[in-house]
């Protein structure tokens, strides 16, 4: 078990991803985010840039950057620095619960309250119940073999298909 003994630095775990490099990200409910590389954590809060200390999720991208979702906004890794990532109307206020990197490039983000969100080509576009989803609290993004979006909300699983949400 890999915990605060070991330098975890909180050992309420809510994501994790294993990069490209093989270095295990690890975000925490109460200490950021951490990176277990070559057996020991480095931990990035504050002082690197992460001003929320819940990472709630963690992807990387095709290009290799690192995306921590967090109860306030979303960050991507610039070396060693985490940066906020603009763009997003409120990012500080939204928490980001799930990402999804779909087959075209475009970056898809759950959040808790304020629906789904996509980011492809330097634009951001939202969904919300208004435009069909079932809740605005979006948990999982994922796509089939198909290229179908599936969303995990908090009422339930839905599909996006051709502009529409559909119940699954």
């Amino acid at each position: 078990v890999f915990g605060t003994d070991e330098g975890l630095s909180f050992p309420h775990v809510t994501s994790l991803l294993e990069d490209r490099e093989g270095n295990i990200w690890v975000g925490t409910y109460a200490g950021g985010l951490n990176s277990l590389r070559e057996a020991a954590f480095v931990t990035y809060g504050a002082r690197d840039g992460l001003r929320a200390e819940v990472a709630l999720s963690v992807l990387q991208d095709r290009l290799g950057y690192v995306w921590v979702g967090t109860m306030q906004g979303l960050y991507r890794m610039h070396g060693e620095e985490v940066v906020p990532f603009a763009g997003m109307e409120h990012v500080d206020q939204i928490a980001v619960t799930g990402m999804f990197q779909d087959r075209a490039g475009a970056l898809w983000v759950g959040t808790f309250g304020q629906g789904l969100y996509r980011f492809l080509d330097g634009q951001w576009r939202r969904w919300s119940m208004e435009d069909g989803l079932p809740a605005n609290y979006v948990f999982a993004v994922a796509e089939d073999a198909d290229g179908e979006l599936w969303v995990g909300t908090q009422k339930g699983l839905c599909r996006l298909v051709g502009g529409a949400f559909q119940q699954a």
